[in-house]
């Protein structure tokens, strides 16, 4: 598959002169919300996105590609005096598998504004971990929040043990295949090691 960046993110991008803005969009049930790492309020089509100082982004900069099928998203350091209050107040919500999509805009360093998109990516929230850092003088906690995405349709796959797959996607299965039957066998043999004499 091809994918063609417009003319002006080419542009940009060949320059040497941009910068890469990450915005951050879930989906939630009942609700959207939208952050970013800027200072301000970004609208992007006509959704706006809230700065948050404490989105570490570096999980998101690995590479350009629609081929990335894992990516790590980390709130860092986010102070609470009960850190149990932050994480009942994220464990309210049904996050597993909520949609989340990954926009990485171009931004012109010249003139302050947006050149175009880079890539959008789609994932889904696999599951959440969380950090705690010692009580400080004035007893207050930092707490880390580490959200691990993947691409939609992988979690399915790894719980249940198989890839869901159609009729038509199942075509090329030789039914007289006895690959299945070895390997629930073969389990069971008995191992042997070094050299063996019959």
């Amino acid at each position: 598959m091809t994918i063609s960046l417009d003319p002006a993110v080419e542009a940009k991008l060949d320059s040497g002169r941009y910068v890469l803005l990450h915005l951050v969009k879930f989906d939630i049930p009942g609700a959207q919300v939208g952050y970013w790492r800027g200072a301000r309020d970004l609208t992007w089509n006509g959704f706006t996105y809230k700065p948050s100082r404490y989105l570490d982004d570096a999980g998101l900069n690995e590479t350009l590609g629609v081929d990335i099928t894992q990516r790590s998203l980390t709130f860092s350091d986010v102070p609470t005096s009960d850190e149990n209050d932050i994480i009942a107040k994220v464990e309210q919500y049904n996050y597993l598998n909520v949609p989340v999509i990954v926009t990485k805009l171009i931004g012109d360093t010249e003139n302050d504004s947006i050149a175009g998109i880079a890539e959008t990516s789609d994932y889904e929230i696999n599951k959440i971990n969380y950090d705690s850092a010692a009580v400080s003088d004035d007893g207050a906690r930092q707490v880390t929040t580490e959200i691990s995405l993947e691409i939609p349709g992988r979690i399915v796959r790894d719980n249940t043990g198989f890839k869901l797959s159609s009729a038509e996607q199942q075509a090329h299965n030789d039914p007289t295949d006895t690959f299945f039957d070895y390997t629930a066998t073969s389990a069971t043999w008995p191992e042997e090691w070094g050299q063996v004499t019959r």
